[in-house]
C-alpha cells in the first residue's frame, strides 16, 4: 500500500489548484461591469472562495490522517472507513450541499453583455462541478467496506484508485477552467498569459498523476509534461512582453507570478526527467513535493497581494 503516500501528496496539489482556480477570479484589473456593482462582484468571488476554501478543508481533514493515506493493507483501510462511516458520509453530504449552493446562486446582473461577468459566472459553475468531483472521492472510499466483507482486496485497491483518479480528473477540469477565463480576456494582456500559463502548470499536475496511475501511457506521460513544460516558458515571455510595453500598478505583480511560474516550469522538467527515469512514486514525492509547494506557496501569496492592491485602485473592501 506503498503508494497511498505518494497520491495524499498529490491531493494536496489538487486541493491548491482549486483554491487557486477561485482566487484567480479577482486577478488583474476588473473589467467594469455594467450592471453589477464592484461590490457585488466582490461579494460572489468571496462566496466562491469560502465554498472552494471548506471544500479543500474537508477533503484535507481525511487526506491528513494517516489511517486513510498510509494503511497496514487494504483491509486495514476498509476498516478505517467503516468505524469512521459517519464522518464520511457526513462530508460527503457538506461537499454535495456545497456545490448545490454554488449552483443556485443567481448569475451576477450583466450576463451576455460584460465578460468580466460572464467570466464570473461561468467559473461559479465549474467550481460547482469540482466540488461535485470532490464528492466522489468520498463515494469510492464508502464502497471499500462491503468489497472488504465480501473478501475483494483488489476490489478495495481498485476502489482507491478510483478516488485517484478522481482527483487527477479535478485538475484537468481546474486548467479548463482557467483557460476558459482566459479566453474571455483580450490575448494581448498579462492576466490572459497568466491565466494559461497556470492552467499549463495544472496541466502538468494531472500529466504527472495520470502517469502514476498509468491512465496514460509512459511515452504519453512524457508528451504531456513536455508540452506544460513549453507552453508555461511560452505563456510567461508573452506576459513578461506586455508588462514590458505597458507598465501599470499591477506590472511588480505581474513579475512576481511569472517568476514563480518559471519555477513552476522548471519543477515540470524536473518531474519530467524523473518520470522518464522510471523514478519510484515515492522517491518522486519526497524528492519534488517540496518545491512544488514552494511555488503553490508564492503563488497564494501573490493572490492575496493582487487582491489586495486591487481592493486598493478600485476602491473595493
Amino acid at each position: 500500500m506503498g503508494e497511498f503516500n505518494f497520491m495524499r501528496r498529490l491531493f494536496y496539489a489538487v486541493i491548491f489548484g482549486a483554491s487557486l482556480a477561485a482566487s484567480s477570479l479577482v486577478i488583474g484589473a476588473p473589467v467594469l461591469a455594467q450592471d453589477a456593482s464592484h461590490q457585488e462582484i466582490l461579494d460572489r468571488d468571496r462566496e466562491v472562495s469560502v465554498a472552494v476554501g471548506r471544500s479543500g478543508e474537508i477533503l484535507t481533514n481525511f487526506l491528513g490522517d494517516p489511517r486513510f493515506t498510509s494503511p497496514a493493507n487494504p483491509a486495514a483501510l476498509a476498516a478505517t472507513v467503516e468505524a469512521e462511516t459517519a464522518a464520511l458520509t457526513a462530508a460527503r453530504t457538506e461537499l454535495l450541499q456545497i456545490s448545490e449552493a454554488l449552483s443556485g446562486l443567481p448569475p451576477l446582473a450583466g450576463s451576455g453583455r460584460s465578460a468580466d461577468i460572464d467570466r464570473r459566472n461561468q467559473h461559479r459553475e465549474n467550481i460547482a462541478a469540482i466540488v461535485i468531483v470532490m464528492a466522489g472521492i468520498f463515494d469510492h472510499f464508502l464502497s471499500m467496506p462491503a468489497l472488504a466483507e465480501a473478501g475483494d482486496e483488489a476490489g478495495v485497491r481498485a476502489a482507491y484508485r478510483s478516488a485517484m483518479v478522481a482527483g487527477s480528473m479535478q485538475q484537468t477540469m481546474q486548467a479548463a477552467g482557467l483557460r476558459g477565463q482566459a479566453a474571455t480576456l483580450p490575448y494581448a494582456d498579462a492576466d490572459n498569459a497568466k491565466l494559461i500559463a497556470m492552467a499549463c502548470l495544472s496541466e502538468g499536475l494531472a500529466a504527472l498523476q495520470n502517469g502514476i496511475l498509468a491512465v496514460a501511457s509512459h511515452d504519453r506521460t512524457i508528451q504531456a509534461l513536455s508540452d506544460a513544460e513549453t507552453c508555461i516558458h511560452e505563456n510567461i515571455e508573452r506576459g513578461r512582453s506586455y508588462v514590458a510595453a505597458a507598465p501599470d500598478a499591477f506590472s511588480e505583480i505581474h513579475t512576481g507570478y511569472y517568476v514563480a511560474l518559471a519555477d513552476g516550469a522548471s519543477w515540470v522538467t524536473d518531474v519530467k526527467l524523473a518520470f522518464s527515469r522510471n523514478m519510484p512514486s515515492g522517491q518522486i514525492a519526497s524528492t519534488y513535493n517540496p518545491p512544488y509547494n514552494a511555488v503553490a506557496d508564492r503563488l497564494q501569496q501573490l493572490v492575496v497581494r493582487e487582491r489586495e492592491l486591487i481592493a486598493g485602485e478600485y476602491g473595493l473592501e
